[in-house]
Formats: C-alpha cells, sequence, structure tokens
C-alpha cells in the first residue's frame, strides 16, 4: 500500500520537473543560440482552434540569408507584422525556439504549492485509511 503513496507524491513533482527541464533548456539555448527578431508574415483566418500554425521570418546575422518557417502556437495571440525575440542555432539556422523574455518564477512557485497539496493530501489520505474512515 506504502507503493501507492510513493507514487502519488511523486506524480505531485512532475509539474515542476517539466519547468526545471525547461527553464534548463532555455538557459541552455540563451547559452549557445544566437538572438535575432522573427516577424510573423501569416496567420490562417477562420481557424478557432487551441494550436495555431502561424508562419514567421527572420534573418540569419551572420549569412543574411532569410529564413521563412512555421510554427505552433496556442491559440491565436499574436497579429501579423508581429515582432518575437528568436533563438536560433549558428550550426543551423533553421532551428529555433522563441525566447519567452519571461522568468519562470511564478511557474516554479506555483508547481511547488501543487506539489505541496498533493503531499499533504497523500498524508490525509494515508491517515484517513489508517484510521479505517476510508
Amino acid at each position: 500500500m506504502n507503493w501507492i503513496y510513493l507514487i502519488l507524491i511523486l506524480a505531485g513533482f512532475i509539474p515542476l520537473l517539466v519547468v526545471l527541464y525547461r527553464k534548463n533548456q532555455l538557459k541552455k539555448w540563451r547559452a549557445t543560440g544566437i538572438a535575432t527578431k522573427a516577424t510573423i508574415i501569416k496567420i490562417p483566418m477562420g481557424r478557432y482552434s487551441r494550436l495555431t500554425s502561424i508562419t514567421i521570418q527572420y534573418h540569419v546575422k551572420e549569412t543574411g540569408q532569410v529564413i521563412e518557417k512555421q510554427i505552433t502556437v496556442a491559440g491565436n495571440p499574436y497579429t501579423v507584422g508581429q515582432q518575437l525575440s528568436l533563438l536560433y542555432k549558428k550550426e543551423n539556422p533553421r532551428k529555433s525556439i522563441i525566447d519567452p523574455e519571461k522568468s519562470f518564477t511564478v511557474m516554479i512557485v506555483f508547481t511547488i504549492i501543487i506539489a505541496l497539496l498533493i503531499i499533504t493530501a497523500t498524508f490525509l489520505i494515508r491517515k484517513s485509511v489508517a484510521e479505517g474512515l476510508m
């Protein structure tokens, strides 16, 4: 029975681990990637879905090459002509990510709260089961 409680507690830390992993990946991108600005050139009209595929265009600083590619974003928070901060790899400029330009502090605090709530709930469940209430 204790392994179920352990699984519940570990599951509570999954969101925190995901946020920390993404923060670490962004840190690596910022250390090795090249910052530039991308311009949104095309947004599909008439589609109202959770994920939208938009077309962006950016210039490679070293070669002057213009790269146009599609990226998937949640919802449709952008307008045509809007500038986005972007990081790309020097050795492969087509490989890029949007730089969120914000910290992960709020997300880390929120996921720690989630983990603590799940730990508390697990111990309360364990106590209720031990007392025969469940």
